[in-house]
């Protein structure tokens, strides 16, 4: 026997109703089946009357924390105020039929009408607001009408705020509520149901003892029934009938039964055969023994006021038997008012009436029960809910409560009337789904963690979403949701995930002792709850050492890196330091200066937690890592936690053939294939009959009719299989290979189309597709001669038709033309950067048209970085006629170079690319991998300098250059010789006389020859020189040779000492070859000092676009030469004026009159540093310098 069916059985024998035995009590909830008898006790009596109902998921909510619009329904039914229960609309503004508190607002308006409640200011009620434990004391002495009699506030409870003392202390003494085991009342906690339940128990019950409980009324009703209606619900387990008496004759349980109303507030006795009534009388009722739910006596007759007692319909008296015929009654007819029926997610209501008065049997039944009878629906059979009532020709309304959301049901019924029964009559309905309330925001004030500069709180939401929040100083006005979300104005705001489990709100930034307001509020699902907000005070500043914390729980470990949370309990630096596990534990200065580290830093800290990050790990290996933070000149203790990397995994990819995109041709296949990793996909393509092909067969393709590989990885790529004979078997094998791992080898088998003897062959030659960003080229060929017609797709196109392409309907681009055997090419122009096409292609030749092919490409997308183009001057190869350099770009794109010789002006990208007054000069594609620029043609023992610039989707690069030196025909050419730089520098001990240095480049030399002169001195002959023969040489002062590198592009410094200060020399210099030798370089040595008697006072540039102009200054009266050297990038280390002299970059004619002149060159953009000597006859002045930018 089920359970339903076993409380069935007991409650016919104790005489209870049937259709109570299915009602809920604290034993159907799981989270009430641990409490102690006399709790369930006072939860049953709540939930039996109805002021209580459950959750939907089977528990009572007993530790949920209670809301506003919860207390409003639960004050109204302990109060038995009159609710409509049909009102829509509310005097407040925030609560509505639609919103989560919205079942309550026929209650909330009772309330009001008693004038229990006023809500919370400007309109609003806030339904789904929190209620503190003193709150909900303040109600319950309202609901009692005690707030005149409230005692004065003398309770010494420091955790109830000043206003709510009188209500609490009342409160206590009343007995509706307790104190803690601490004597702590806690009243700025927040109130739960189950303080809710015990509350309303006790305050129920003073009310019923102020109003007692008493028999209303009794009647006489049809089919032998005596009606018996309370003023409150009763506990029907005190009923007895032998305690009932009618005109002093007690009732027989044997012979007579009752049924008790759902809410309990009518006994309705049914009496038994035999039962007569004196009708000369009025009849005199008394009950005795019965109890409220919460157990207050009811008062029924006897020596209280007489029970008012009707008789509708007397109880029938015996018939003598009668041989006359008579009309027969007719059965009545039960109508259930389908049309009008209410439903709602846990109720119905149906209006029903009978054409006769009698007694109405319903019952309540799942959907898709067989159809019971008429004794089941009466005994309730299996039902979800039954029962009977007394009906008649007005209609009747049945409240079906306690239903499942959202659940199929079907109500029968069927009458009695003058011992006839109608037919059973029924309606079928679903309950509604439960509509999702809005969230509820719960910040919980015991969860507090306030400081100096921070707080923390613990915050819910009744469901899962975002939560918005921002602290504002406490005298600011309470700030709207968008202020809120926005942080406008406040001092601290942010948002989080949050949902039921308490989540923590850190506030960061506060000033120290001062009052603060926390706004919160939640979105879920489109939903936004109430603002919430709690007031607060930061602590005063406090100076203690701060405490490092590293939060091992949020440890993350990789192969070679690691990530924890730490915090300080002060915010500072942190400083951390990772060490092997074996070596010691470090010091705070060791780990401050990271010394011995593998990895060491610091970073700002705070109380909020914040992730280190560590890097450059070694897989599989232990580490040990130490923090401590610093605050106000404090130092917290080391704390430290040990781990190991985890091992470097590498799966074997997987490579896959996709079978769905197969386009199989008479001629060629197309396949997408993939890779769960990048790396190599290998393919090899065989015909029927060949063994299966091991991985070295497919690489190496041997056996195989195809094969090759490509670059593979996550994004399918198509594999284009041409030249493929019609109608044979072909089997595709592939794998793929990814950092050292192998996938399996993965085929695919088809057979390609049968060929059309006649009708010609196209074939789109997919290797030959050349893709940019707007242009797409392929080589297309036929097998016949003939007309070739071709046309574009998008992505998202349908499949063409022949004559779709042929007339180019919904195409891209399309075209036709001649086409012979040979290869021809199809350009597509004006397409869009980084789109999928689809280009088809058909031939028709004499009235026979091919099969159509196609391939799939995509457009590069379009990028828009400008390419940086670079010249690897470590590759460069210089030859006598010919120099090889190799050239790279960031981007793929065109390399425009030029060679330009000696002396010309550096050119800009227009004339580089036009070859302007270029050697040699041309273009050629570029990218990333390095491209061999080869340079013919050139002249031996030449200097040129190589320009280069790259363009790629419409950006151009910075010109770059190389400058380089062709070497000597040692077969032809003699050697070269020249003088690059020199310096005269005063030896540290002064007297002695001055060094001579002079750098020079050969070409094709290996020795070089030098003699020093006076300057005046007549020239030796090169075979002076040459053989270091000084007879005959005037003014002679120092000769010597030296062995050289024949490369130009090393230089050769030759150092002579022990010249006099201040006199002028000249060295005259030979290289030499064998038997070859060079013309004699000579070079002027001017004095070390100032040798001029006239003024220059500096130099200052003006620039105009490209173009530099010079200003001298403080020249001397007269014409006199500026000599200049123009340096670009970074200052020169060492300048003289003598070097200047001799090697300007160039040389102007000036005057006082004419003090400016312009460089006459293109500049480019850059710093740029120009060194001035000014000569007048044979003086000149020390140098002048001035620094400028070309933009």
């Amino acid at each position: 026997m089920n359970k339903k069916a076993m409380l069935l059985a007991s409650s016919l024998l104790l005489g209870l109703p049937a259709a109570n035995a299915a009602a809920l009590t604290s034993s159907d909830f799981t989270d009430l089946k641990e409490l102690d008898a006399a709790t369930k006790a006072k939860y049953d009596a709540l939930i039996e009357s109805g002021i209580f109902d459950g959750m939907t998921d089977g528990t009572f909510g007993f530790n949920e924390k209670m809301d506003r619009a919860q207390f409003a329904k639960v004050a109204a039914l302990i109060m038995g105020l009159e609710v409509d229960k049909d009102l829509k609309t509310s005097s407040f503004k925030d609560v509505t039929t639609d919103s989560s508190g919205g079942y309550a607002l026929p209650y909330i308006e009772a309330l009001k009408q008693a004038g229990i409640t006023e809500g919370v200011g400007d309109g609003n009620f806030n339904p789904g607001g929190t209620v503190t434990k003193e709150q909900l004391a303040t109600f319950l002495v309202r609901v009692l009408g005690q707030e005149a009699n409230a005692s004065s506030p003398t309770l010494q409870d420091p955790t109830v705020s000043p206003w709510a003392k009188q209500y609490v202390a009342t409160a206590l003494q009343l007995k509706l509520l307790s104190s803690g085991a601490d004597g702590q009342f806690s009243g700025q906690t927040q109130a739960t149901r189950n303080l809710l339940v015990l509350g309303s128990y006790e305050t129920k019950k003073q009310i019923e003892s102020s109003s007692p409980v008493k028999v209303s009324g009794a009647d006489f009703a049809s089919d032998n029934r005596l009606v018996i209606a309370m003023t409150a619900g009763i506990d029907g387990s005190t009923i007895d009938l032998s305690k009932i008496t009618i005109n002093g004759v007690p009732l027989d349980p044997n012979r007579d039964k009752f049924v008790l109303s759902d809410d309990k507030k009518t006994i309705t006795i049914i009496l038994g055969s035999g039962f007569t009534l004196d009708s000369s009388k009025t009849p005199v009722i008394e009950v005795d023994g019965v109890k409220s739910l919460f157990g207050t006596d009811v008062k029924g007759g006897g020596g209280e006021a007489p029970i008012p007692v009707s008789v509708t319909v007397p109880p029938p008296a015996p018939q003598p038997p009668s041989n006359s015929s008579s009309t027969p009654i007719p059965a009545p007819k039960v109508t259930i008012d389908d049309a009008h029926g209410e439903i709602g997610t846990e109720s119905a209501r149906y209006g029903i009436s009978s054409s006769r008065s009698g007694t109405l049997y319903y019952a309540l039944y799942p959907a898709g029960t067989a159809k019971p009878s008429a004794a089941e629906i009466k005994e309730g059979k299996g039902a979800v809910k039954f029962g009977s009532t007394e009906i008649g020709s007005n209609p009747k309304t049945l409240d079906l409560a306690g239903l499942t959301a959202d659940t199929g049901y079907v109500l029968y019924a069927y009458a009695v009337a003058t011992s006839r029964q109608s037919d059973i009559v029924s309606v079928s309905f679903k309950t509604q789904a439960v509509a999702v309330p809005a969230p509820v925001v719960t910040i919980d004030t015991n969860g507090v963690e306030i400081g100096t500069t921070a707080a923390q709180y613990n915050v819910s939401s009744t469901r899962s979403g975002t939560l918005y929040y921002a602290a504002y100083p406490a005298e600011a006005a309470a700030p709207s949701a968008d202020a809120i979300r926005s942080g406008t104005g406040a001092i601290a705001a942010g948002s989080t995930e949050i949902g039921p489990n308490p989540k923590a709100i850190h506030l960061q930034g506060l000033a120290a002792n001062t009052g603060y307001k926390l706004y919160v509020f939640s979105v879920a699902s489109d939903m936004t709850s109430e603002i919430v907000s709690v007031s607060f005070s930061t602590k005063p500043v406090e100076v203690p050492a701060p405490v490092a914390t590293i939060d091992t729980s949020s440890g993350e470990i990789g192969t070679t890196w690691a990530r924890y949370k730490a915090a300080s309990t002060q915010s500072g630096t942190l400083y951390y330091a990772v060490y092997p596990k074996e070596a010691s534990a470090p010091s705070a200065d060791t780990i401050r200066s990271g010394t011995g580290a593998v990895t060491a830093g610091s970073t700002e800290i705070g109380p909020n937690p914040k992730a280190i990050e560590l890097s450059d790990l070694t897989a599989s290996t232990a580490y040990t890592l130490y923090v401590f933070a610093s605050a106000s000149a404090a130092q917290s203790e080391i704390v430290s936690v040990s781990f190991s990397t985890k091992p470097v995994e590498v799966p074997a990819p997987v490579a896959t053939i996709d079978t769905s995109s197969e386009e199989i041709g008479t001629i060629a296949a197309h396949y997408k294939v993939s890779s769960t990793q990048s790396g190599t996909l290998y393919y090899a393509l065989y015909r029927p009959g060949t063994a299966i092909p091991s991985a070295e067969d497919i690489r190496g393709g041997a056996n195989a009719e195809q094969f090759g590989s490509t670059e593979i990885g996550p994004n399918p790529k198509t594999l284009d299989l041409t030249g493929l004979s019609a109608n044979t078997g072909y089997t595709l094998y592939v794998f793929a290979t990814a950092s050292d791992k192998q996938s399996a080898v993965v085929s695919v088998s088809f057979t390609t189309k049968p060929a059309e003897a006649s009708a010609p062959i196209v074939t789109i030659d997919t290797s030959s597709g050349e893709i940019s960003t707007i242009t797409a080229h392929y080589s297309v060929k036929s097998t016949k001669p003939g007309t070739l017609y071709y046309a574009l797709y998008g992505p998202g196109a349908a499949e063409p038709s022949l004559d779709d392409i042929r007339n180019g309907i919904e195409a891209v681009r399309y075209d036709n033309k001649p086409i012979g055997t040979e290869a021809d090419a199809i350009d597509l122009f004006d397409l869009s950067p980084n789109t999928e096409y689809k280009l088809y292609a058909v031939v028709t030749a004499a009235d026979k048209t091919s099969e159509i092919d196609s391939v799939t490409f995509s457009t590069k997308p379009l990028e828009v970085q400008v390419p940086v183009a670079t010249i690897d001057t470590s590759s460069g190869e210089i030859g006598t006629t010919a120099a090889h350099y190799k050239v790279s770009s960031t981007q793929s794109g065109t390399l425009y170079y030029a060679v330009y010789g000696p002396g010309t002006s550096i050119p800009n990208a227009d004339d580089i690319r036009g070859g302007a007054n270029a050697v040699r000069f041309g273009s050629t594609e570029i990218g990333p991998n390095p491209k061999t620029l080869d340079l013919t043609g050139l002249l031996a023992s030449t200097g040129y300098t190589l320009y280069v610039f790259a363009t790629a989707s419409d950006k151009q690069s910075e010109i770059v250059s190389v400058t380089f030196h062709t070497l000597s025909d040692s077969t032809e050419l003699p050697p070269t010789v020249r003088v690059e730089q020199s310096g005269t520098f005063r030896f540290p001990n002064a007297g002695q006389g001055d060094q001579l240095t002079v750098v020079t480049r050969t070409d094709g030399a290996d020795t070089v020859y030098y003699m020093l002169l006076n300057a005046d001195a007549p020239a030796p002959s090169k075979e002076q020189i040459v053989s270091q023969n000084v007879d005959g040489v005037e003014g002679f002062k120092a000769l010597g040779k030296k062995d050289v590198d024949p490369n130009p592009f090393i230089p050769t410094t030759l150092t002579i000492d022990q010249l006099f200060q201040n006199q002028s020399y000249k060295v005259y210099i030979v290289g030499v070859s064998g038997e070859r030798t060079s013309e004699v370089q000579e070079y002027l040595s001017l004095p070390t000092e100032f040798q001029g008697d006239f003024p220059f006072d500096g130099v200052n540039v003006d620039v105009d676009g490209r173009t530099a102009t010079v200003n001298l200054e403080g020249l001397p009266e007269g014409e006199s030469q500026a000599y200049y050297l123009l340096h670009g990038g970074e200052p020169l280390n060492v300048v003289r004026a003598e070097a200047i002299l001799n090697f300007p970059h160039g040389r102007k004619d000036v005057s006082s009159e004419q003090p400016s002149f312009t460089i006459e060159e293109e500049l480019q953009p850059g710093a740029y540093y120009l060194y001035v000597v000014i000569q007048k006859g044979t003086s000149y002045t020390n140098y002048k310098q001035a620094e400028f930018s070309v933009e």
